[in-house]
């Protein structure tokens, strides 16, 4: 397990990596070979695609970024905007990830019809997923997403400060009220992205040692970025 040193620059790096694993997918992919998984496995994704799309909060940011364009003016050099402009680029950051688009479809079928099973019904292809740059992107995001809480918690207690001070209230708890369900919906991407590591974690362990990408090495070291141990 990384210490807390070793942890918080691990955190830097892994986002800096699957950042620019975003920007150009060249030596993610095609340096990766794809896992074979059965049709059963391949659809233990599917909820996980609606946790990425995170409609929810992105409605949130798009409300909390143009209320803080309208007052930027007014607020530019006070310390909750200053708070508030972190929580922007962080989540610009994040939108560069493009973690809505993480998942693989699923592969059409080569032939029109598939034969029947023992059990009498149709047997479905195996699916091929590239486990490692899913893996790479997931650190990135994940560790984004550690720094979007913190800096929400930070811009939230400048604001309850101002609102504390019965200045711009009404903005101030707008802002405070925004912030909270920004946090809350933060909070539970987390926890979603943990259980979609450990299930693509353990497709990557049917990968020879041979096969495994340049980068591999990072990935493995991002276990000490999440709460439980990965056998």
């Amino acid at each position: 397990m990384l210490d807390l040193g070793q942890r918080t620059t691990f955190v830097g790096a892994a986002a800096t990596r699957a950042e620019a694993a975003a920007a150009s997918d060249t030596g993610t992919s095609h340096d990766s070979v794809p896992v074979q998984v059965s049709a059963t496995q391949f659809d233990l994704l599917q909820p996980y695609r609606q946790v990425l799309a995170a409609k929810r909060f992105w409605r949130e940011f798009f409300l909390f970024d143009r209320l803080q364009h309208k007052n930027a003016l007014q607020h530019r050099s006070s310390v909750h905007r200053r708070k508030a402009v972190q929580v922007q680029r962080i989540v610009r950051r994040l939108k560069e990830l493009e973690l809505e688009t993480l998942l693989p479809e699923r592969a059409k079928a080569t032939t029109k019809a598939s034969a029947p099973s023992k059990s009498g019904t149709l047997s479905r292809e195996k699916q091929s997923v590239h486990v490692f740059p899913i893996l790479l992107r997931l650190v990135g995001g994940y560790a984004l997403l550690r720094k979007l809480i913190d800096s929400i918690e930070e811009a939230y207690l400048a604001y309850h400060m101002v609102a504390s001070q019965t200045y711009f209230m009404s903005t101030s708890l707008t802002f405070c009220a925004i912030l909270a369900r920004m946090h809350f919906l933060v909070k539970h991407e987390l926890k979603e992205l943990e259980g979609l590591y450990d299930l693509v974690w353990s497709w990557a362990q049917t990968v020879d040692e041979i096969h495994l990408p340049t980068y591999a090495a990072h990935i493995e070291a991002a276990v000490g970025l999440f709460p439980r141990r990965h056998g």
